[in-house]
C-alpha cells in the first residue's frame, strides 16, 4: 500500500513538468509553423 502511494505521489509531481513542456513549443513559432507537416 504504501509503495503503491508512494508511485502516485511520484506521478503526480512528475506532472507539472510534463505539461510545461508540453506548453513550450506553442510560444516558439518555427515549432508552430511545421506543426502541420509534423501530423500534429
Amino acid at each position: 500500500m504504501i509503495k503503491h502511494t508512494f508511485a502516485a505521489v511520484e506521478s503526480a509531481m512528475a506532472l507539472p513538468r510534463w505539461r510545461s513542456l508540453l506548453f513550450v513549443p506553442a510560444h516558439v513559432k518555427r515549432f508552430v509553423k511545421t506543426a502541420n507537416e509534423r501530423g500534429a
